[in-house]
């Protein structure tokens, strides 16, 4: 890959790709039999915009067994990690995130899984640019997955000093074992 390719032109190359239909059930399904999750206690997921993976099984199946989940919410230009407690409300840039709940510190949350625009196989990750993932995660010792389609895979990614990898990435048709 031509690294000399920008970011943003990577963001608008795959937001302009289809989605494939059954690929995020996929990811769920595969993350489920993982037993990094099935031994976990405490999982932080996201509410899916149109076009990232969307977890809602997987936060169900959480649930559903016992695991405390948490997703974020932006405090400022920060993300905060919330007890999910089943009610949602899109917040001034349209992220659904909770309304109510206790903050989480992120040294109880056993893996955190992250949404991205693009990975590569080594475990980078292009998010929409705000950097708040990337703050979030400094210092962040647990498991971080990354969760993607297929198409969102490249060999590599145009990384910079404060960019944070994620350990693994599932898609629908593989893991990448990465940072």
């Amino acid at each position: 890959m031509n690294l000399l390719v920008t970011k943003e032109e990577i963001r608008k190359q795959v937001g302009s790709q289809d989605i494939t239909e059954g690929a995020s059930e996929a990811i769920c399904m595969h993350i489920r039999e993982m037993q990094e999750y099935k031994g976990a206690g405490t999982v932080m997921m996201y509410a899916a915009l149109p076009d990232e993976v969307e977890l809602a099984l997987l936060i169900d199946d959480a649930k559903a067994t016992g695991k405390k989940v948490v997703l974020p919410r932006m405090e400022g230009n920060q993300i905060e990690a919330v007890l999910y407690d089943g009610q949602l409300m899109k917040n001034e840039i349209g992220i659904a995130e909770p309304v109510e709940g206790s903050i989480v510190p992120k040294e109880e949350i056993d893996i955190v899984i992250v949404p991205g625009r693009a990975f590569d196989k080594k475990g980078n990750r292009l998010g929409r640019g705000g950097g708040y993932y990337d703050t979030f995660l400094q210092g962040y010792e647990g498991m971080t997955i990354g969760v993607a389609f297929e198409s969102q895979i490249f060999n590599e990614l145009p990384v910079d000093e404060h960019d944070y990898p994620v350990n693994i990435i599932i898609t629908e048709r593989r893991r990448y074992d990465g940072s």
